[in-house]
């Protein structure tokens, strides 16, 4: 079933600079809310906000299907060339997402979770070229088709500046991996 319930505003303005970045040029605000939907057999909720004034460009989303919840933050200062945020996700119940899977490529389906619990948080700051990133990420009784993962628990750090782009793993810990 599908039936999307939500609403949205913009209040936004661009000045038309051509030499700086649009994001520079862009004040205003905007959010989107959506309430008691179903899309893809899932119930979902979630909000988003954007703030753009003349300090900076801010970004802040929230997404609940089931009992899965995904939190994003982000800000861009202006002048700065290192946008930097948050990203939380706390799915208890992968399997609820499973549905999800036939929106897919099936080469990328196989790997979509069908059970399993996935815990993780990730901070950045920068751009492709200069990237840095540390996070967490716990995987408990993951399976798809293509793999089955008992448990993992992973820590990173993560700079993609200089010729030395470290990835430092500060553990990572499988358990039970193997085919399904």
């Amino acid at each position: 079933s599908r039936a999307l319930n939500g609403r949205w505003s913009a209040d936004l303005a661009w000045d038309g600079t051509g030499s700086a970045p649009v994001t520079q040029g862009l004040r205003g605000t905007a959010s989107l809310r959506l309430d008691d939907s179903r899309w893809a057999g899932l119930a979902w909720q979630g909000d988003a906000e954007l703030l753009a004034d003349a300090r900076a460009l801010q970004l802040r989303a929230k997404l609940l299907a089931g009992r899965n919840h995904l939190h994003a933050d982000g800000r861009w200062a202006h002048g700065s060339a290192a946008p930097q945020g948050s990203v939380q996700v706390q799915a208890p119940e992968l399997a609820t997402l499973a549905p999800l899977a036939a929106l897919l490529p099936a080469s990328v389906a196989a790997w979509w979770p069908q059970a399993g619990a996935l815990d993780g948080q990730a901070d950045f700051e920068g751009s492709t070229t200069a990237l840095r990133s540390n996070g967490q990420l716990r995987l408990q009784g993951l399976r798809s088709q293509a793999v089955t993962l008992g448990r993992a628990d992973a820590r990173w750090q993560l700079s993609t500046a200089g010729a030395d782009a470290p990835l430092q793993l500060a553990s990572f810990e499988p358990a039970a991996l193997g085919d399904t």
